[in-house]
C-alpha cells in the first residue's frame, strides 16, 4: 500500500513471497493500524520477510504512524536487513506483540526489528523470542537477534522506548543500537533481556514460558516476568497460561495412567541452531506408521530419519547433519516433517558450521 490510511484487524497474512521488499506487507508513506493480526511464513529475497514500512517525508513535522496491537509476527524469512524493517522518519508502536522464530539469512541487520533510526519506536509488552541471524552464527559482534538500529545521519531525531518486554533465546546480541547524538534518546526499562541490559528494573532470567518448544509463550505462574513490569504488570505480550512454565529443554512427565501422550506433537529441535547434532522429539498417542524426513529450502528430500511402524509413547531421534549418502550437508536452514496417521507437521531448523 502507498499513500494510504488503513485499519487491518483480525487478519492472517501468510505464505507470501517477494523478490524485493515486504514478503508479507509493504507500506510506503502511509498510516497503518494493525490489530489482532498474524503475519507468518512469508519470505523475501530483498528486504524484510514480514513487513517493510518506508517513509521519505514528514507531514508538517509529524511522522507517518504504524501501530501493532495484540498481534503475532512469526516464521518469516528475509535475506536482509530484517523481518520488520523501518526506513525513514516514522512513528512505530508495538503493544502486546509476539515476534518469534523469524530468520535473517544474511547481511547486516536483525532477524526481528531493523530500523533506520529516525522518528519514534515504542515497544510495550512485546515478546521477541527465538529469532535468528544466520550469518552471525555464534558471533556476538554481528547484527542482532531482536533489534538493530543504525543511523548514519547525525542530525536525525530518534526516540526508542521499551518497557515490560521480553527478549530471549537468540544467537548473537539481543540488541545492536547505534545512538549518535543528543537528538537521539533511548529508554529500556522493566524488561527481561538475555545477556542483561542497563536500565531501570531490567532482569535476566529464564522467562519460564508454558511450552516454548511448541511456540506457546504464555507465562508460567512461576515465571520471573509475572508482576515484574512497570506498576506491577507482567512482562511480555501474553498473560499467565499455566501453573508452571518449563525450562527450554523440556522434561517429559506422565500425563495419564499409562504414560501415553494424549495427542500427536512435534517439538522444536534442540539445540537450534546446532552443530554437529540435534535432537527431535515427538509424541505418539497411538500406534502409527511414522515418517520423519529432512528437506532443504528447495523442498528436496535430504534424508529420511524414520520410516517405520511405531508404538505409542514419547519418542526422539537425532540428526547429525548428513544426507542419504552420509555426507555432511551445507550450513543453512532445513525443514523437518513428521507424518503419523493423519497427523502432519513441519518445522524449521538451522545447521551451522
Amino acid at each position: 500500500m502507498y499513500n494510504s490510511n488503513a485499519n487491518i484487524s483480525q487478519t492472517i497474512i501468510n505464505d507470501n513471497g517477494s523478490l524485493t521488499d515486504g514478503g508479507g506487507v509493504y507500506s510506503g508513506n502511509s498510516n497503518v493500524y494493525f490489530n489482532d493480526v498474524i503475519i507468518s511464513n512469508n519470505q523475501s529475497a530483498g528486504q524484510s520477510g514480514a513487513i517493510t514500512f518506508e517513509s521519505d517525508i514528514e507531514i508538517e513535522d509529524e511522522y507517518y504512524s504504524i501501530s501493532f496491537t495484540n498481534s503475532t509476527i512469526a516464521n518469516n524469512t528475509s535475506e536482509g536487513p530484517g523481518n520488520i524493517v523501518i526506513f525513514g522518519p516514522s512513528s512505530v508502536s508495538l503493544q502486546s506483540v509476539t515476534i518469534h522464530d523469524n530468520i535473517l539469512e544474511g547481511g547486516e541487520g536483525s532477524a526481528g526489528i531493523s530500523s533506520s533510526g529516525e522518528g519514534l519506536l515504542n515497544l510495550q509488552n512485546v515478546s521477541i523470542i527465538n529469532n535468528y541471524h544466520y550469518d552471525c552464527g555464534f558471533n556476538d559482534d554481528c547484527g542482532a537477534g531482536s533489534l538493530f538500529i543504525t543511523d548514519e545521519n547525525l542530525d536525525d531525531q530518534f526516540s526508542l522506548s521499551i518497557t515490560n518486554s521480553i527478549f530471549w533465546n537468540h544467537r548473537g546480541n539481543e540488541f545492536n543500537i547505534w545512538i549518535n547524538n543528543a537528538n537521539q534518546t533511548m529508554d529500556i526499562n522493566y524488561s527481561n533481556i538475555r545477556g542483561g541490559y542497563d536500565g531501570e528494573q531490567n532482569i535476566e532470567a529464564d522467562p519460564l514460558f508454558c511450552d516454548q518448544g511448541n511456540s506457546d509463550f504464555t507465562l508460567g505462574g512461576n515465571s520471573p516476568c509475572v508482576g515484574s513490569g512497570l506498576d506491577g504488570v507482567n512482562m511480555g505480550a501474553l498473560d499467565i497460561g499455566c501453573n508452571e512454565g518449563q525450562e527450554w529443554e523440556i522434561e517429559y512427565v506422565a500425563i495419564n495412567s499409562e504414560n501415553i501422550p494424549l495427542q500427536y506433537s512435534l517439538y522444536q529441535n534442540y539445540p537450534n541452531p546446532f552443530n554437529p547434532t540435534t535432537q527431535i522429539k515427538y509424541d505418539l498417542p497411538e500406534d502409527a506408521m511414522v515418517s520423519i524426513t529432512i528437506y532443504d529450502l528447495m523442498g528436496r528430500s535430504i534424508k529420511s530419519l524414520v520410516n517405520s511402524q511405531q508404538t505409542a509413547g514419547y519418542r526422539s531421534i537425532q540428526w547429525n547433519a548428513t544426507n542419504i549418502f552420509g555426507e555432511t550437508v551445507s550450513a543453512g536452514m532445513y525443514f523437518y516433517s513428521i507424518q503419523a496417521g493423519d497427523f502432519r507437521q513441519v518445522k524449521k531448523m538451522v545447521f551451522l558450521k
